[in-house]
């Protein structure tokens, strides 16, 4: 058990120190200024980079182009989505009454 602990904090200190820098992401895009680099989370066992527009994920020294998946949506999807959020259902506007206790009832003023 104690073995195992030293090995699993051994391995989250190399992902710590191993964890790259503005610098070297300055290094990997090929930029010779710190302009329009930024480092937009550090969870300190990797972080996450956006240089003009595009993501970039670090951990232990290298960069992968995260890519931000598009879904595609039909128009007959988008037609029905459009017209459920336009649709006046009474029925979906009701006011909420809670229920009451036994005993009582409901007076209106």
């Amino acid at each position: 058990m104690k073995k195992s602990l030293y090995i699993l904090g051994g391995i989250i200190l190399l992902f710590i120190i191993t964890n790259p820098s503005i610098s070297a992401f300055k290094a990997y895009i090929g930029s010779n200024t710190y302009s329009g680099l930024k480092r937009t989370t550090n969870l300190f066992v990797c972080s996450i980079y956006k240089h003009n527009g595009v993501d970039y994920f670090g951990i232990t020294g290298n960069f992968f182009e995260l890519k931000k998946q598009q879904v595609q949506i039909s128009d007959s999807e988008k037609q029905r989505i459009i017209d459920s959020a336009n649709m006046s259902d009474s029925s979906r506007m009701k006011e909420y009454t809670p229920p009451l206790p036994k005993g009582y009832t409901a007076v209106k003023n």
